[in-house]
């Protein structure tokens, strides 16, 4: 009687021969009759080849935050190389791909493998790593007009970003910016020179291109001024004429503006009479800071006109 024994290789693997109690590289048939105390190795050698990974298109160093790049590879078996990213970054595929940077902070680790088969050998994995970068993104201020005040104050009421990604929970703030110089004028330069902020959840994705910006905003004349004009009492004349004393109210301290004249000042009637009306028109200013007001141009007051002694004279005949 025998035993029979078959070498059966498995995948990747070559049966090469027999040694010991059976040789040749076909059924080993071992007798059963008797003793047996006989030792039989069966010798088999790996048929797999290995196989290496070359990135063909590599990623970048460095990535913006939203930007997207290409990447490829191949394997010296031929085979397909399977892309995988990790970290700040999105996408894969089959011996190209194209990655999205999903953030702008952190790293973005590309990942190529090819698992083998039945003729290759797994190659070894092959990453490669590229630095996120923050989106730039531009602050744009909104200035109010405003009445003068004397001084260069803006108020900044808006602050809206330009070059975000749609969607992205990102805002910026603005602290309060100054005129170019305190003076009446349209569509005057106003400027935040810094402190211009992100805020968001998406914030650290982001950078402000600059934390300054400019607008553009209307500083109006202040209204609030009042002239006044104090009539003079005055002997009766037989005129209408009268003089005044001006004044003007509510102007911004250190500013420079004095009223300088008026056109005409003239009582109601040429009569004797106390609190008589006298009315003042085309009051005028002077000094540095006289654009910066509007006023009253007219005014009225009460004065006397006083009665005055007679000159008789007596012609003789």
């Amino acid at each position: 009687a025998s035993t029979v024994i078959t070498a059966s290789p498995s995948v990747g693997s070559t049966f090469t021969g027999w040694s010991g109690g059976c040789t040749g590289t076909g059924t080993c048939a071992l007798s059963t009759s008797g003793t047996l105390n006989t030792t039989v190795t069966a010798t088999f050698t790996s048929s797999i080849s290995a196989q290496t990974i070359t990135v063909t298109t590599p990623a970048p160093a460095s990535a913006i935050y939203d930007n997207t790049f290409p990447v490829a590879a191949t394997a010296s078996s031929g085979l397909g190389v399977a892309i995988t990213t990790t970290g700040s970054c999105s996408g894969s595929g089959t011996s190209s791909a194209i990655i999205t940077m999903t953030s702008g902070t952190g790293s973005c680790v590309v990942h190529y493998n090819q698992a083998g088969n039945g003729t290759y050998s797994a190659a070894s994995e092959v990453t490669s790593n590229t630095t996120a970068t923050k989106r730039a993104v531009s602050a744009n201020i909104t200035a109010d007009d405003k009445a003068y005040d004397s001084t260069t104050f803006a108020n900044v009421s808006a602050c809206e970003l330009s070059g975000q990604v749609g969607g992205d929970d990102v805002t910026c703030s603005s602290p309060d910016g100054n005129f170019l110089d305190k003076h009446v004028g349209i569509g005057k330069s106003v400027l935040v020179l810094s402190g211009i902020t992100l805020g968001g959840t998406d914030a650290a994705d982001y950078e402000l291109v600059s934390d300054s910006d400019a607008d553009a905003a209307d500083i109006t004349p202040y209204t609030g001024i009042i002239a006044t004009a104090t009539a003079d009492d005055k002997p009766y004349d037989a005129t209408t004429a009268a003089t005044a004393l001006l004044s003007f109210g509510n102007v911004f301290l250190g500013d420079d503006l004095t009223p300088s004249g008026y056109t005409s000042a003239t009582f109601d009637t040429a009569n004797v009479g106390t609190n008589k009306t006298v009315t003042v028109l085309g009051i005028t200013g002077s000094g540095a800071d006289v654009g910066n007001y509007t006023w009253n141009t007219s005014d009225t007051d009460l004065a006397d006109i006083t009665a005055v002694d007679a000159v008789c004279t007596i012609v003789g005949y």
